[in-house]
């Protein structure tokens, strides 16, 4: 939260469609994730869920968006808003106590019921340092992060950077840095894979 996710899609989306690009968005939202909200009470990250029933939701939508959501699309370029990486990341954490280890909760959430999901041909991940999240968070939701969602945030860092060894095609973005920066960076990368 607070990286810059939406914004930089935002962009890509913008500067793709001056070049003739086809580009259809995909969003987090979707009724799953709004009952997923319903169940957050008060904290951004975790819901007054068990822990595996919070995962199971988490994979209920990631498997929902790819069957209805993803085959709708119609673009030569699918932008997604958050995939499994959030999920992935968060269900780790609130799992890892009861047991999971993190390639047990990637291989569910990635391949529900063994069946896989499909690999993006590019996954950007956004990520800062923790003060500055914390600054962001607090100018985007009027309060500071709680403790809890302070030290979820700072493992969660740590996660994402292991996750670089367990999917192709993704990588991190330093988003401490301006749109235009990170969005220069994001450009070279889309012509660096050959999407564009």
């Amino acid at each position: 939260s607070a990286c810059g996710k939406t914004t930089l899609l935002e962009r890509v989306h913008l500067e793709m469609d001056k070049k003739g690009l086809k580009v259809d968005t995909m969003t987090e939202r979707n009724t799953i994730r709004d009952l997923i909200d319903k169940l957050q009470m008060g904290n951004i990250i975790r819901s007054g869920l068990p822990p595996l029933t919070e995962s199971l939701f988490w994979t209920m939508n990631q498997a929902y968006r790819v069957e209805t959501e993803l085959s709708e699309k119609q673009g030569d370029i699918v932008l997604i808003d958050r995939y499994i990486y959030t999920p992935i990341t968060y269900q780790y954490l609130f799992l890892r106590g009861e047991g999971a280890t993190l390639e047990d909760v990637s291989d569910y959430i990635s391949k529900p019921f063994g069946i896989s999901l499909p690999v993006p041909d590019l996954s950007l991940v956004l990520t800062a340092p923790l003060e500055v999240l914390k600054q962001r968070f607090r100018e985007r939701e009027k309060r500071e992060m709680g403790h809890n969602e302070r030290e979820l945030t700072e493992h969660a860092l740590e996660i994402y950077e292991k996750l670089k060894e367990r999917f192709k095609n993704y990588r991190l973005l330093n988003a401490d840095r301006s749109i235009d920066e990170v969005y220069r960076e994001t450009e070279q990368i889309i012509k660096d894979q050959g999407i564009i």
